[in-house]
């Protein structure tokens, strides 16, 4: 069933940011500087910083924006117009039998070892 139109805005503009996060944090982690990628985000999109700034705030994005976002983030025909919010609350394969396996092993831990654990697990957020 299509989404409303309003509610397609919302979904593809969400989705540009998450695109563009994405971006960001493939520079940063290649050891690039965060600063200036959204100038180089607009770049890979083929469109103007300008109009990707419109796009991220106000500006619904048309048909045809979308299928160049798509394409050009190699990302399938339709998918900026796909909610993420329900795919993302679904349970990745393997995530139970890890959080199992975690649980176990906290368990068994003395309390002094699961607040280094649980230190080091706060560490990768």
């Amino acid at each position: 069933m299509p989404h409303p139109p309003s509610d397609l805005h919302t979904i593809r503009r969400e989705n540009l940011h998450s695109l563009i996060r994405e971006f960001v944090q493939a520079r940063v982690a290649a050891g690039e500087p965060a600063n200036g990628a959204e100038r180089a985000f607009a770049e890979q999109v083929q469109m103007s910083k300008s109009l990707l700034s419109h796009l991220k705030s106000a500006r619904p994005i048309s048909d045809a924006n979308a299928r160049q976002i798509e394409a050009c983030c190699k990302r399938p025909e339709g998918w900026l117009s796909q909610s993420r919010a329900e795919i993302e609350k679904r349970v990745a394969p393997g995530e139970e039998a890890f959080v199992s396996l975690a649980r176990a092993r906290y368990r068994a831990l003395d309390r002094a070892r699961r607040a280094q654990l649980r230190q080091m697990v706060e560490e990768f957020r």
